[in-house]
């Protein structure tokens, strides 16, 4: 497998972990799900990305290394959202971010080198993570009771 095609792979578990966080932030259910619009809506995004990933990727390659994934699917359900938004199916899309997602992910995740290049990034992402977190920690002095002129704990100025 090619760099380049790692990269992609690489993207679409990125595009997985977008749909269980949003599943896991908006604590999205089935109720929910239906009665959203806006959080149906933002879920189509993620997985026409998938849909166009794969557009990228020769079909060669995707039955090569992943014939038990339905690739063909993918992209149709990304032609579907892109250019026949009107016939999008919900409930389908709903096992799409419940369901196949998650196997999508699980296994893109079986090959060694896409394995490598997900868990670097996600590496990365912890140490930005400290960074951040350090840099407001940082900012804590500045926090006071107010008589000092600093911001007191509550966020009210003196």
């Amino acid at each position: 497998m090619t760099e380049p095609e790692i990269e992609i792979f690489h993207q679409m578990l990125l595009r997985c972990d977008d749909i269980a966080g949003k599943l896991d932030y908006f604590d999205v259910d089935e109720s929910l799900w239906q009665h959203s619009p806006y959080i149906r809506d933002s879920f189509l995004i993620s997985v026409s990305q998938i849909g166009e990933l794969v557009s990228k990727i020769s079909p060669e390659t995707c039955r090569r290394y992943f014939p038990d994934i339905e690739w063909q699917q993918i992209r149709g359900m990304r032609n579907i959202i892109v250019h026949v938004y009107a016939n999008v199916d919900y409930d389908i899309v709903w096992d799409v971010v419940n369901e196949e997602a998650p196997k999508l992910k699980q296994t893109l995740l079986k090959n060694d080198d896409i394995r490598r290049e997900y868990e670097s990034t996600l590496v990365v992402e912890e140490d930005i993570e400290e960074d951040i977190l350090g840099y407001f920690g940082a900012l804590d002095p500045i926090v006071g009771d107010g008589a000092d002129g600093r911001i007191p704990q509550d966020g009210n100025r003196p």
